[in-house]
């Protein structure tokens, strides 16, 4: 089972002096480059780079939201995907209305994949983007999305959407990784 959080929800882990902090995913952002500088074989790029830097925290078994309204156990040896998501909005900071073709893709999410098990400072990875690699970068489009990601399940995880791949020269910071340690961070890029 998968759990999206909406902007209207409260966050699942949070970063407060609350029980559950420490606990979870940071995420943040690099844009670099000029799109004259660029000097690489991609037709698809304007000529900047996105690098999103994802923190690894350690999960707890239990997860739930911080109002107490949805709990879900994660189960050892269970295949797990958690992530980041950044919503298209409108001008108005609105989520866009249905049948909108002019303002980009719906969402963009950003997965990354592990075993199950109890509270510890390793996780091991586990295969993302055609079973190979621990994560990737995916892009979605309205049917894709649905309303704040609802249609984003456990089942379609590593389906659903559109991934970022070599055509815009995607690559993550570690290719053999098989653990993810606490506090270490994690990069994916692309064009």
């Amino acid at each position: 089972m998968t759990t999206l959080i909406g902007r209207s929800d409260a966050c699942i882990i949070s970063y407060t002096a609350s029980a559950n902090s420490g606990f979870g995913m940071h995420t943040v952002y690099s844009i670099s480059g000029q799109p004259d500088v660029y000097t690489g074989d991609l037709t698809t790029t304007d000529g900047y780079q996105l690098t999103v830097f994802l923190t690894w925290r350690s999960m707890l078994s239990t997860v739930s939201l911080v109002d107490g309204s949805i709990t879900d156990t994660i189960v050892a040896n269970d295949n797990v995907g958690m992530g980041t998501c950044v919503e298209t909005l409108d001008s108005e900071g609105e989520s866009l209305a249905a049948a909108i073709s002019t303002e980009g893709n719906y969402a963009i999410c950003h997965w990354m994949y592990y075993k199950g098990q109890t509270i510890g400072s390793t996780h091991n990875a586990v295969g993302g983007t055609s079973a190979a690699n621990w994560g990737e970068t995916r892009y979605y489009n309205e049917v894709e999305w649905g309303t704040a990601g609802s249609h984003i399940t456990g089942a379609n995880i590593q389906s659903n959407g559109t991934p970022i791949d070599a055509r815009y020269s995607f690559a993550l910071s570690e290719t053999d990784l098989t653990t993810f340690v606490n506090n270490a961070v994690y990069t994916m890029s692309w064009y």
